[in-house]
Parts: C-alpha cells; sequence; structure tokens
C-alpha cells in the first residue's frame, strides 16, 4: 500500500468516529494535496420548501471552488456553488429541497497558479437527506409537566401540550382560545429541543396552538383543537413530614437473590428516609454482614462487592387501581452501579396467572453513550412462566428537557397512560413511548426504588454510594 492510499484510508476510519473529529482529524493529518473531503448531514432535520444549512471540510489549505450537487435522475446536478476559505472548510447556505434525496460535494481539480501541477478533484461520500413536511399535535392531558430545581407542589391547572414535528428549541408557540368566533392568543411558549410546548389552563375551553413562522422560513403551522377536562387525583402522595408514611407505603421484603439479579443485595429501611418534603432513595452497605464480600456473576462478567442494601418501597397494601394515569415528580442519581425507578406490579403478583410488570421510568446513571437517556419497560408473564420483555433505554428522551439541563439536576414528571388497549409513557407531557401489546387488565399498586441489580455492580463505587434518587409528589388520575 502507498504512502497516501494508507493516509486515505487512516483518515476515512476516523471520519466514522464524529464529525468534530473527523474535521480536526482532517485538518492535521491530511497532506494539502488529499483528494479528500466530507459533508456533514444537516443538522436539523430539513422542511420540504424551507432552507437549510450543511457544511463540511476538504482536505485543502486553499481557496478552491465547491459544488453542491443532488441526484436527479441517476446523475448529480450541481444546485449551487461556493468557495471554501483557507483551511479547507465550506458552508451552503439556505438549501431549499423539495423531498428526500442524495446529497455531494465535488470540488473541481484547483491550480494555485498556471505552471502547477494542480490539486486533484474531490468528491464527498454523498449524502442522504431525508426531507419533511410540518406536524404537529395537540394534547390535554392532566398535569402531568413540571419540570424545575426545586420541590413544589403539584399543580392542580389542567394541560395541554403542543408537540411540533421537526422540533425546532427555541421556535415560538402561541396558544389560542377559542372566543366567540376568534382566536385569541393568551400565551406564548418555545418549543424545547424535543419540540414540546406545555401550557397550563385555567379552563374547558377550546384551545389550539401555532407554532409562528420562523427565521428559516418555515411557515406557520396550527394544531388541532382539543377542550381540556378538570383533573381531579384518585391517590396523592406528597411526602410532607419527616417520616414515610407507613399507612400508604411499605417496605417490600426482598432478600437477597441471584434467580431475580440482585445476588448482592436486599431491601432495608436504612436506606431511605423522608426530608424536607422528599423522598429519598438510596442504596447503603448491609450492616448486618460488615466486611463479607459477595460474589455475584452476570451477562457482564463476574467479581464480587461488599453486601449492600437496597429501597424499595410500595402501596402493596393500601392503594392499587385499574387504567389512568399514574405520575411520579423526580430527581434522579447521577451515578453508575444503581438504578432509581417507578413501576407498577399487578395486585395479584403472588397467585397465577402472570400478569405484566410497567416499568414507568429507569434510569442506570449518567452514560454519554446512552445519551442519558431514561428506559421504560414492560415485563409479560404467560401462565405458562414464560417472560417477554418489551421496551427500551430511549434516546430521545435526552432531548425532552430544557437545553442545559440533566436528570440530576432537576425535577421532572414521569407518568404513564393506561387504556384497555395501550400503555402511553411520557416524560413532562412529552411521549417518547406507546405500547398496544401486553396491557394488564388488572388492578396494580406503585413502587418507588433504587436497586443495584448484577449487571451494574461493575460501576458502583463507594463515591457513588451516597447519592440518592428523590421523589417530590406521587399522583394517580382516572
Amino acid at each position: 500500500m502507498t504512502r497516501l492510499r494508507a493516509l486515505l484510508a487512516y483518515s476515512l476510519v476516523l471520519a466514522a468516529v464524529t464529525p468534530l473529529a473527523t474535521a480536526l482529524t482532517v485538518t492535521t493529518t491530511a497532506p494539502a494535496g488529499a483528494a479528500y473531503g466530507r459533508l456533514r448531514p444537516p443538522m436539523v432535520v430539513p422542511v420540504a420548501g424551507s432552507g437549510f444549512e450543511l457544511t463540511g471540510h476538504l482536505a485543502s489549505k486553499v481557496r478552491r471552488t465547491v459544488k453542491l450537487q443532488e441526484l436527479r435522475g441517476g446523475r448529480y446536478v450541481t444546485i449551487a456553488t461556493k468557495k471554501s476559505t483557507r483551511v479547507g472548510d465550506f458552508a451552503f447556505k439556505n438549501v431549499v429541497l423539495d423531498g428526500p434525496t442524495s446529497l455531494r460535494v465535488r470540488a473541481p481539480r484547483h491550480k494555485v497558479n498556471p505552471r502547477s501541477r494542480g490539486l486533484k478533484s474531490i468528491v464527498t461520500k454523498p449524502v442522504d437527506v431525508d426531507v419533511h413536511g410540518q406536524s404537529s399535535q395537540l394534547t390535554a392531558l392532566p398535569p402531568i409537566a413540571q419540570q424545575g430545581p426545586t420541590p413544589a407542589d403539584p399543580v392542580d391547572a389542567a394541560q395541554v401540550v403542543a408537540r411540533f414535528s421537526p422540533a425546532r428549541p427555541g421556535r415560538v408557540v402561541h396558544l389560542e382560545r377559542l372566543t366567540g368566533d376568534r382566536w385569541v392568543t393568551v400565551q406564548a411558549g418555545a418549543q424545547d429541543p424535543a419540540g414540546t410546548a406545555v401550557f397550563s389552563v385555567p379552563d374547558t375551553a377550546t384551545y389550539r396552538a401555532t407554532a409562528i413562522s420562523s427565521v428559516e422560513g418555515l411557515a406557520p403551522e396550527t394544531t388541532s383543537t382539543v377542550a381540556p377536562r378538570i383533573w381531579k387525583p384518585i391517590f396523592e402522595e406528597t411526602f410532607s413530614g419527616t417520616a414515610l408514611n407507613t399507612a400508604v407505603w411499605s417496605d417490600q421484603p426482598r432478600e437477597n437473590n441471584p434467580d431475580g439479579q440482585r445476588t448482592c443485595a436486599r431491601d432495608d429501611s436504612a436506606t431511605r428516609h423522608v426530608s424536607g418534603g422528599v423522598l429519598h432513595l438510596g442504596v447503603g452497605y448491609d450492616q448486618t454482614r460488615p466486611g463479607q464480600s459477595c460474589g455475584y456473576t452476570s451477562a457482564y462478567g463476574s467479581g464480587s462487592t461488599p453486601y449492600l442494601t437496597n429501597s424499595q418501597v410500595a402501596t402493596e397494601t393500601s392503594f392499587a387501581f385499574k387504567y389512568g394515569f399514574a405520575a411520579a415528580r423526580m430527581k434522579l442519581q447521577r451515578g453508575k452501579g444503581m438504578h432509581s425507578g417507578f413501576w407498577m406490579l399487578p395486585d395479584f403478583l403472588l397467585l397465577p396467572p402472570c400478569d405484566i410488570e410497567v416499568d414507568v421510568m429507569e434510569f442506570f446513571g449518567e452514560s454519554p453513550r446512552a445519551a442519558n437517556a431514561v428506559g421504560s419497560f414492560l415485563h409479560e408473564c404467560t401462565p405458562g412462566g414464560q417472560f417477554t420483555k418489551y421496551g427500551d433505554v430511549f434516546k430521545e428522551t435526552a432531548a425532552m428537557k430544557p437545553a442545559g439541563d440533566t436528570w440530576w439536576d432537576s425535577f421532572h414528571v414521569f407518568s404513564v397512560e393506561w387504556t384497555p388497549s395501550e400503555y402511553v409513557f411520557r416524560v413532562d407531557g412529552a411521549e417518547f413511548y406507546r405500547e398496544t401489546r401486553a396491557i394488564s387488565h388488572e388492578p396494580a399498586f406503585l413502587i418507588l426504588s433504587m436497586l443495584t441489580s448484577d449487571y451494574e455492580l461493575r460501576h458502583l463505587t463507594p463515591d457513588r454510594m451516597s447519592q440518592t434518587a428523590q421523589v417530590d409528589w406521587v399522583r394517580v388520575y382516572q
């Protein structure tokens, strides 16, 4: 392999890592004459008929012509021409497409001066661009959106949640109320990174929401109409006082259980406490086995740890419900090695037949690889004792909070809407998962927990043992 081929192969491997790493690597390692370039995918989802920006880089430290080309009828046609910068960067602004297509950039052969051999032409790898039309939805919900850094009383006003696609964070949204035969703007908000805007409303009038025209030329987009209803919780817990209300919540006796993936942990009330209007769920060292080491085996390998205690409280003996909204306002732990959860189990769990476990929310700690996302799962147990798992850790949940916010800096409301035909999972009113399989038709009770399973113990370090998940309030609506 020639030196040039080796350099090209090395650059292409690095290009698969990240756009930023690619740009830095090309600029600092590729020789001036290397025929290499990259067109980056759009930073936002393009909307048909609206302009967006495309950027890229050439391994040429001279200004040269670059042509943006679109695949039409089996051949690439130039749709825009620019000059690259002296470090090889280029940008095409206000690119307008009518539908999905394939784009590439071509830099023709370039002569620095009439006597030079010139720089070879460069053609980037094509980028498939998916172009969408605008869409929107307005949903009337109970008050299940309440993001904020501090504990707060639950709100009672109904909420309407507007969702726009493609998302344009910061784009202004007007909430409009039908007054007589006119639509009157009564509130203004902005889309979050997921394209959602939440409004609390004082009455049951008819509402709609409009995302107004944007600087990039998007036309206004208006949702359908909704008429909210008045919601009254059938269950509420705000964790006031200095102790857990044991008439409502009981510690579930769960001993060390290798079959349940908690070989080295059992539940103990010493790992949870109530203070400042918040329930703190944590983990600890098992004081009944000081100095003892526990060996465990998981799909990720084997190891050992001191014996541990976990938190798990439930309404198993006091409250169960069938169909409705279950919501908990929580601030989650940051560290890995343990996972917080808000979940539900059937009221007759210990009796046949088996039924459905509903994990409204599980968070496994800070993980850039998983985009710091939360998970929701369904575990279906058939009468024959077989288990089927549905759900996932949903990366889109990482965008369902204000820019710069984290699950461990602010409280967020995690909820599930349970009907006879589906479950709908949301964060602060923004939907991220809908499931029509494995629907339970039996009453279920509520569980709040912080657990250490065998598969995550390799991440649990002593400095993380003091972290807790905080629960501000829990409500159920029907």
